[in-house]
């Protein structure tokens, strides 16, 4: 079933992990499962111990889509640590992230979740579908597309490409493209099997789960009878409300970062010095801090800084 989900081997009997909507017991779990560990890394390592380490992670994926609070978090950051002890840079592998944050993402907690994918250098399936889950929880479907893009050019396995367009169709109807939404379903329920499908269904949060539901409707009998066969499964993830910058905010941390004054971003921007305190206590407030370098830290946490340059100090 692992082999089948990262692209080492065949996808296994029935397609699916299982006939109760891709979870169930039937795929078989063996040893040698390597390469959605680290991309482009095979050497170093025994069998076994890949498929060990491979396991822990997919240990963590499969509780998560049962159970959303299945997995301790102490158990979690256990994970990563046996994943980072293995490799010679300390670096968990990929696939161990991309389960764990998307198991702290299901518990709520997106700041710890955001912070485990930060730092990962390859844009690789399970860290681009990691990223565009937790954009597309956070209400943020746009930054999710050309996450999903990317990671469905990488698909090797039908059961990543159903995920890829599940998630994909999500973003799409939260944009109010509903039409685009119906149509990735319509083609994924005809060409893949119906447990793959259930499968995917599980990676959006309830209340995208109910929009997908609402807007392919009519629905052809294929799409019907996924849709209200996974209406009885576990849907881990709910959306949440993301922390909202305005654009002066997000300036204002960037010079924050860069180390400004008040009088400086004050003339940075071309404000007086009363505006910039006001504006400070305002962003204090809304990341719940109370220090400039709080507030770097926290937007930090949050990837607020994610796409935000630096900017120099004013001579």
């Amino acid at each position: 079933a692992y082999e089948g989900f990262c692209g080492v081997g065949g996808e296994g009997a029935g397609g699916g992990l299982g006939a109760d909507g891709g979870l169930g017991a039937d795929g078989g779990l063996g040893a040698g499962l390597g390469s959605g560990l680290r991309p482009g890394v095979g050497a170093g390592l025994g069998a076994s111990e890949v498929g060990v380490l491979g396991l822990d992670g997919f240990s963590v994926l499969v509780r998560t889509l049962t159970d959303p609070r299945g997995v301790p978090r102490s158990e979690l950051a256990e994970t990563l640590e046996r994943s980072r002890s293995r490799w010679r840079d300390g670096t968990a592998s990929t696939f161990v992230k991309a389960a764990t944050a998307f198991a702290y993402l299901a518990q709520g907690d997106a700041v710890t979740s955001r912070q485990v994918l930060r730092g990962t250098q390859t844009a690789d399936f399970f860290t681009l579908s990691a990223l565009a889950v937790w954009h597309v929880t956070l209400s943020d479907p746009a930054g999710a597309v050309p996450l999903l893009q990317e990671a469905a050019r990488q698909c090797q396995t039908p059961r990543a490409h159903a995920v890829v367009e599940v998630v994909s169709a999500a973003a799409q109807a939260r944009l109010g493209r509903t039409d685009i939404a119906k149509v990735r379903l319509e083609v994924l329920a005809t060409a893949m099997p119906a447990s793959l499908v259930r499968f995917a269904l599980r990676f959006v949060t309830r209340e995208d789960f109910a929009e997908l539901s609402a807007c392919a409707q009519p629905a052809s009998p294929a799409l019907r009878s996924v849709l209200d066969a996974a209406r009885e499964d576990v849907r881990p993830l709910h959306r949440i409300e993301a922390l909202r910058l305005s654009g002066a905010e997000r300036e204002t941390i960037a010079l924050l970062r860069a180390g400004l004054t008040n009088p400086e971003i004050a003339r940075h921007r071309f404000v007086t010095i009363n505006t910039v305190r006001t504006q400070l206590r305002t962003l204090f407030r809304k990341l719940g801090v109370t220090s400039r370098a709080d507030a770097v830290a926290r937007a930090e946490q949050l990837g607020l800084m994610d796409d935000l340059t630096s900017v120099p100090p004013s001579a």
